[in-house]
């Protein structure tokens, strides 16, 4: 559960350098995808010979899925080595970031039609992947934020679009018609909804002339709390409402 959260976030962060700072947030998003991709190893029946789970290309989204982590590390990686070399050209930089973004892009797709089994229809439907690039922007937005809380201007476009891709995860949750487990999805609900009450009112403080990151840090601190809270809730729904057909 925590290595997919893991994983979304980084990519969803990586995406949103070009309105933050770059050489931070792509630490960031590496860490969280290293970090998610090492988990996901262990779910493995064998770790030492996770190597075989690449020998399968041409039909396993896990294998796929494998591949593409691999590559969005080592090209986030070499970008992180190009951020330190002065003089680097910056025509090849931006081919790096382009090729990085679409192998994350790759991978969260790749990783969310790996759970649409046609044996389990909680997962089988345009909400998983759907869901899945959600939870990525949302808390990819949110990291950003929170990393460039002092740039005011840039903090109330980010909460706006945070607020956005909140509003359009509760519409995914509300579509899904396999909910299980209600007193859960109404506490996700309750999480969600006092997160865009937070994220309300630091859009309207930025707007105060004199506005200083002390006075906001609050509120960008209490809507990111509750957002995560409620991926995580949200990935525990996800995973609870696993029913295999024919069994």
């Amino acid at each position: 559960m925590l290595f997919t959260l893991l994983v979304q976030a980084g990519v969803g962060s990586f995406l949103l350098t070009p309105v933050t700072s770059k050489r931070e947030i792509r630490f960031v998003s590496l860490v969280l995808t290293a970090a998610g991709t090492g988990i996901s190893f262990f779910h493995l029946g064998n770790p030492s010979k996770a190597y075989f789970a690449l020998t399968n290309l041409k039909s396993s989204w896990l294998s796929r899925e494998i591949l593409f982590a691999l590559i969005f590390l080592a090209l986030l990686t070499l970008l992180l080595l190009a951020d330190r070399r002065k003089g680097f050209p910056s025509t090849l930089g931006r081919i790096l970031e382009l090729l990085t973004g679409l192998a994350g892009i790759a991978l969260i797709f790749c990783m969310s039609k790996l759970y649409m089994l046609a044996t389990v229809p909680a997962w089988n439907s345009p909400a998983t992947p759907v869901s899945f690039f959600l939870t990525a922007f949302l808390l990819g937005t949110q990291i950003a934020a929170l990393s460039s809380g002092r740039h005011i201007p840039r903090l109330r476009r980010l909460s706006l679009l945070s607020l956005l891709l909140l509003v359009s995860q509760i519409s995914v949750l509300l579509f899904s018609a396999h909910l299980t487990l209600k007193g859960l999805v109404l506490a996700r609900l309750i999480l969600a909804a006092s997160a865009a009450v937070c994220l309300i009112l630091l859009v309207r403080q930025t707007k105060k002339s004199g506005a200083a990151w002390k006075d906001l840090r609050p509120f960008a601190v209490a809507s990111f709390s509750l957002i995560l809270c409620s991926e995580l809730l949200g990935r525990y729904l996800f995973y609870a409402a696993y029913l295999r057909l024919g069994l």
